[in-house]
């Protein structure tokens, strides 16, 4: 489960900002609390959920780009052929000659763990590793510590705790590149056993869903060949046509077909022409008045195809304790959609957690989302964003959150000219 996540000069954070996903001090872990996660009897207790909300160029997505530029970096930079470094610093020239910086909590396995890098340029200047056994009062134990290193030819790496006197650690150190991140190379090196369970983290468990890439709708996006595998599954395939019966699309089973589709083949220099197989799928629709007809996916509106490519990273997410980002959650959905989604990640046993951006002020008058989840994305004088906890704040628990949030009583909103290109005036 993820416990935090920092940032500081990256895109609009030019200035440290931090999401938590730690349960607040000012809120109770009321007993039965889907929203909580008791990882053990001594705690940590961790949100299930996490929604951000805030105006247009507020830095809602660029938090989530950080998350995931990061996870790249640990899971890529140890190739040789490019440098994969996320360096995007804030666009002001005081900005861009000063680091990246991410800082990340997280419990793998039966550990937890303290991870924080910096960049500059495509080179590392700062890396280290801590952790400790789930649930341990001790305070982390260092594993490693990188720092600049005065010459390129050597990673300047100090190791301790399990790492400390391993008779492998020079060649480590000779082998970690001033671009590459020495937790992405140490998966080469087989540094430690224990290091998989961080390195699986970041590739099975942590999973992201780009919208942007599904604003378009185009099947290849958002119908994978592994999504095809698992409608295969009866489990799998009842679940999902459950949902769309839920969710009052007009749907009330899928047919899935394969077609070869005909391409130019010109891989050995001479076009040849071959047939892809692909998987299409037709929604059946069952009026209560009026004969059953099939549409094709394509046909469908854009919220029924986007919630629909939805369900698989869900499904997926909750059944194997998975961590789901997704940017404009409500994008082309109704707000009792969202709402349901929002509801998975309220009840139930699951690990499973949801990191998501919305502009939908619904759901802060539910009682899907404690006061602890919800946080807002906020763009200063300079253009800097920051993060603010709205449990961190003194509200009254009877307030009515949207009118307020509307209203501007939590900032996190834009300030529009009153006459602008719409108005009569």
């Amino acid at each position: 489960m993820l416990l935090k996540f920092k940032v500081e000069n990256f895109r609009s954070y030019a200035e440290p900002g931090e999401l938590s996903l730690l349960r607040g001090t000012k809120q109770r872990a009321e007993v039965n609390d889907g929203r909580v996660v008791r990882l053990t009897p001594n705690g940590p207790d961790v949100l299930r959920a996490a929604a951000i909300f805030g105006p247009n160029a507020g830095g809602k997505s660029n938090l989530l780009k950080a998350i995931v530029s990061l996870k790249r970096a640990v899971l890529r930079s140890a190739a040789d052929d490019e440098v994969l470094l996320p360096f995007q610093p804030f666009a002001s020239p005081e900005f861009r000659a000063k680091p990246v910086h991410f800082e990340i909590e997280c419990v793998a396995g039966e550990r937890q763990f303290s991870y924080s890098t910096s960049f500059f340029e495509g080179k590392v200047l700062e890396e280290s590793l801590s952790t400790k056994p789930l649930g341990s009062k001790a305070l982390p134990m260092p594993m490693f510590h990188r720092t600049t290193p005065v010459k390129n030819d050597a990673a300047n790496i100090e190791f301790a705790g399990e790492l400390k006197g391993h008779p492998d650690a020079e060649q480590w150190r000779r082998n970690t590149r001033p671009h590459q991140l020495f937790l992405s190379q140490s998966q080469n090196l087989s540094a430690a056993p224990f290091l998989q369970h961080l390195e699986d983290w970041f590739s099975s468990t942590l999973v992201s869903v780009n919208t942007s890439s599904i604003a378009g709708f185009g099947i290849h996006r958002i119908f994978p060949s592994w999504l095809s595998k698992r409608l295969g599954e009866d489990a799998f395939r009842n679940r999902v046509i459950n949902e769309l019966v839920a969710a009052d699309l007009g749907i009330t089973d899928l047919k899935l077909t394969k077609q070869l589709m005909p391409y130019l083949d010109d891989s050995d220099g001479a076009p040849v022409k071959r047939n892809l197989e692909q998987s299409r799928i037709r929604f059946v629709h069952s009026p209560s008045d009026g004969e059953e007809f099939e549409l094709d996916f394509n046909d469908e509106s854009d919220g029924t195809k986007y919630f629909f490519s939805l369900l698989g990273p869900l499904d997926d997410v909750i059944q194997n304790n998975r961590i789901l980002l997704i940017d404009e959650l409500d994008r082309s959905l109704h707000p009792l959609l969202v709402l349901r989604i929002a509801k998975a990640f309220a009840q139930g046993t699951s690990k499973s957690q949801l990191i998501f951006t919305t502009h939908d002020a619904t759901l802060l008058d539910t009682d899907v989302l404690r006061r602890d989840q919800v946080w807002f994305a906020e763009r200063n004088a300079r253009h800097h964003s920051s993060l603010r906890r709205l449990a961190n704040g003194n509200v009254r628990l009877d307030k009515a959150l949207m009118r307020a949030y509307l209203d501007g009583q939590f900032q996190g909103v834009p300030i529009t000219d009153s006459q602008g290109v719409f108005s009569d005036a």
